[in-house]
């Protein structure tokens, strides 16, 4: 993301710390060679644990950004001509959209799933 792309947020407004579950690092493995066979079942227990806490995680996530996404189809801006709202409203949208899609993104779906919608509001406003 881009320094612009949160310009709707105060400047005051402190970062969201990141979760423990995002920390690739959470799960720490001795040295192998130390490790005995009781030892890398417990550790493949654990990562399976860890895996399956953070799988929650990202469906948790997955599922709120639904909530957004139905939240932004219904909060579209009060007029049609209002170029510079409905060009925030659409790139939220997009990105909200994008960001439902996972790390390889959405191909742009989102955002032009957020065109057709604004089209169909009567905006015409910033049609790349």
């Amino acid at each position: 993301m881009t320094e612009n792309e949160h310009d709707f947020l105060p400047p005051d407004m402190p970062p969201i710390p990141k979760p423990d579950v995002l920390d690739p690092d959470r799960l720490t493995m001795p040295e192998r060679d130390d490790m005995t066979v009781d030892d890398h079942r417990g550790h493949t227990d654990a990562a399976l644990r860890e895996l399956a806490r953070t799988c929650d995680y990202g469906e948790a996530l997955r599922q709120q950004l639904q909530r957004v996404r139905e939240f932004l189809a219904g909060a579209f801006p009060g007029s049609p001509h209002d170029d510079a709202a409905w060009t925030a409203w659409r790139a939220i949208y997009g990105s909200v959209v994008s960001a439902m899609a996972g790390p390889a993104g959405d191909n742009g779906f989102g955002y032009e799933e957020a065109v057709r919608m604004a089209q169909d509001h009567g905006s015409f406003a910033d049609k790349r």
